[in-house]
């Protein structure tokens, strides 16, 4: 009972940390959209102080929303652990028991992609929550790396919305509506 306590404080602690953040950082540049590979739409993500990271989509049916990470972390933590997908502190990003995965992922560069991750925004208990369906491990990864900004994908347009609406930068776009070539 008192772990749980001091972990709720130490979150709520967190939380304010990185409303301070967002008061104090300008909106992110987006992501660079890769043109022609044949893993089909990748970015190029800005990675401060190494070399940059590479995402593509992982489904052709789906919603694509850039997200502000800053933006994206607050919705996350302030899920607490009601969706039973809590996001861990900053300090224990990389104590995920996949964080290795992610790093070897990442490393692979434009030649090996790593699949945006599959994302929603519920309403539960009076209150807007990060869900994930995929990718809890490599946006550990992204928000450890201090990318500032990030494209996730969402099975609906509603979903989408929702994501969009507690972090995006841009607004939802399906796949078909990505540039081609």
């Amino acid at each position: 009972m008192l772990a749980t306590i001091v972990e709720d404080w130490q979150r709520r602690r967190e939380l304010q940390a990185v409303n301070r953040r967002i008061a104090q950082e300008p909106e992110p540049a987006l992501p660079r959209f890769v043109a022609g590979h044949h893993r089909g739409p990748v970015w190029q993500l800005l990675v401060p102080g190494g070399p940059p990271a590479f995402m593509c989509l992982g489904y052709r049916e789906a919603f694509v929303v850039h997200v502000r990470a800053s933006a994206f972390h607050r919705a996350w933590l302030a899920t607490g652990r009601a969706l039973n997908q809590p996001c861990p502190r900053r300090d224990r990003f990389a104590q995920d028991r996949k964080f290795h995965w992610a790093i070897s992922g990442f490393s692979q560069g434009i030649e090996n992609p790593v699949p945006l991750a599959e994302v929603t925004a519920t309403d539960w208990q009076g209150k807007r929550q990060i869900a994930f369906t995929n990718g809890i491990t490599r946006t550990l990864w992204l928000l450890a790396h201090d990318v500032p900004a990030f494209p996730v994908q969402c099975w609906t347009e509603d979903e989408a919305v929702r994501v969009f609406e507690v972090a995006g930068l841009t607004p939802p776009i399906h796949v078909e509506e990505l540039p081609k070539a």
